[in-house]
Order: C-alpha cells, then sequence, then structure tokens
C-alpha cells in the first residue's frame, strides 16, 4: 500500500458530494500502488508567473516513487465536455446538471511546474533533471477514439474504463519512455524527502509569553474606559458602593473618579489597602 498524505480523508471531504471522485481515486492508489510510492492529495501552491505576479493553485494529487519519478494528477468527475470554441470546459453530474470546471490539463501541467520549481529550490535536494510527469483522471468518462488535441494524448487521461486498475495507469505514466530525456535522474530519497517538506511540512509556531501578556493589558485598559460610564451614570449620586471580583477595574474606576474631582475643584481623598498599591496609585 502506498504512504498517504494525509493518512486519512478529512470527513469534511467524504460529506462532500462533489468529492467523491477524489475519494475514490484517493483510495484506489493507496490500495493499487506499492509502499515505496508516497501520494499527496490535495496539496495547494503559491507560484510566480514569468512576470513575477503571484498565481496560486491545487494539485489533486502528487504520486512520488524514488526511483520513477512525479505524477502531478488532476481529477473531473462526472462527464466532461470541451467547447473550443468558447473555450470552455464543463462537466455534467449525474443529476444532469452542468458545471463550468478549470482546464484539467493546464491545471496539472501548472502544478507538475510548480512543484518542479519548488523542488528545485529546495537546501535538502540537488538539483539535477528528474522524471516529472502530468495526468489527469475522467473516473466517469468513457474513452474517445483518439488523441483530444495537440497537447491532449490519450496516454495522459485515465478514463473509466481503466480506472479499476488505476494503480496500472499510473505506473505506465511515469514509464512513458516517449517522453524521457537521456539526462533524467532519479528522484531519489532527498528528492522524496524534500517534496515531504513541500508538500506535508509539520510546523508549530509559538507565541511569547510577552505578547499574551501585552494583549491582556491592552484589553483590561478597553474594558475600564468602557466601564467608565458608569462613573458618569452616578456623577449626582453622594455616596456610591462599587463592588466587583480582582481584576475587574475597580481601582481604574477609583482614580478616575478622584481624578475627575480633583479638576472639578474639590478636596478630594484617595484610600487604598496598603502602602504598595498606594505608590501605585500614586504614580
Amino acid at each position: 500500500m502506498a504512504l498517504m498524505w494525509p493518512r486519512k480523508i478529512p470527513a469534511e471531504i467524504l460529506r462532500n458530494p462533489s468529492r467523491s471522485a477524489e475519494c475514490e481515486v484517493y483510495r484506489r492508489l493507496e490500495a493499487q500502488l506499492g509502499d515505496r510510492y508516497v501520494v499527496f492529495y490535495s496539496r495547494p501552491w503559491l507560484g510566480l508567473t514569468a512576470y513575477g505576479e503571484e498565481i496560486d493553485g491545487e494539485c489533486d494529487f502528487v504520486v512520488c516513487h524514488p526511483d520513477k519519478g512525479l505524477l502531478a494528477i488532476e481529477v473531473k468527475g462526472g462527464a466532461i465536455s470541451y467547447d473550443p470554441m468558447a473555450d470552455k470546459w464543463t462537466s455534467r453530474d449525474r443529476h444532469g446538471f452542468r458545471h463550468n470546471i478549470r482546464n484539467p490539463v493546464q491545471q496539472a501541467r501548472s502544478s507538475k511546474h510548480q512543484l518542479l520549481a519548488k523542488l528545485h529550490e529546495s537546501a535538502a535536494w540537488k538539483r539535477r533533471f528528474v522524471r516529472a510527469r502530468h495526468g489527469i483522471i475522467f473516473p466517469h468518462s468513457s474513452q474517445p477514439a483518439g488523441d483530444l488535441g495537440a497537447d491532449m494524448p490519450l496516454k495522459i487521461f485515465c478514463f473509466r474504463g481503466q480506472f479499476p486498475q488505476l494503480g496500472r495507469w499510473v505506473e505506465s505514466r511515469l514509464a512513458d519512455a516517449e517522453d524521457s530525456r537521456s539526462d533524467e535522474k532519479s528522484l531519489g530519497a532527498d528528492g522524496m524527502l524534500a517534496l515531504e517538506r513541500i508538500l506535508a511540512m509539520p510546523f508549530q509556531l509559538h507565541s511569547p509569553l510577552a505578547y499574551a501578556l501585552s494583549d491582556d493589558d491592552r484589553a483590561i485598559v478597553q474594558l475600564t474606559h468602557e466601564q467608565f460610564h458608569i462613573l458618569e451614570m452616578i456623577s449626582d449620586v453622594q455616596r456610591a458602593a462599587i463592588a466587583g471580583a480582582a481584576g475587574t477595574g475597580k481601582t481604574i474606576l477609583a482614580i478616575e473618579e478622584a481624578r475627575r474631582s480633583a479638576e472639578r475643584g474639590s478636596r478630594t481623598l484617595y484610600t487604598c489597602f496598603n502602602r504598595a498599591l498606594s505608590a501605585h496609585v500614586s504614580r
């Protein structure tokens, strides 16, 4: 069985009917590929265009093998159609509804090139040419008689008839000699590790205690200012008692009332529990 990232399909994806085709691909890849394969599911990426503009995308599946290379896969369920007049791709679901979809060939090809670019940037990997392919899975569509276009030969597609033996199709894509270069090298253990760091690196970001204390101080100041309206409400009351638990802002309210009383010209006395608090209030 292949090693899968994530180890299990997330529950929210399992509950989403529009992701059912991806879930079936996940299960077949896990069951049909050997234990030297590593499969990354639903991997987002952020890249740059030739003009330096940011572009983002997602690769449905990235299949990796230390000897055979990597395969970027896009999955589109339903009955797939392409209108060259409008340059529009659509998918018809089981209920007969049509949905506009992105060009799956372009998605898979872009993901392949972006992953290779990130692999070449990795400090954990010695840069070299490796075997990299892209493929598209149409699990609900029947296979046509011939190629779908100049950049869409049948060999890059897995149709409904091939889908039960998905593992064989993956191996055939990675073993395709026609697309090979004479200087292609194996992905190797370092390439597998580099891709794991790129696509599934765990991390934990720490928040220093000083930041939390600073946030708490700001929250306390904000809350006590909001409580100042209490002083406005009792401004004409000769005697008032304000009670509350520790940290609720009683001292701040008392200081504010003393300041306002002094500004009005009244003789003002502020008393408190101990000398330490008195020194703090004086400051």
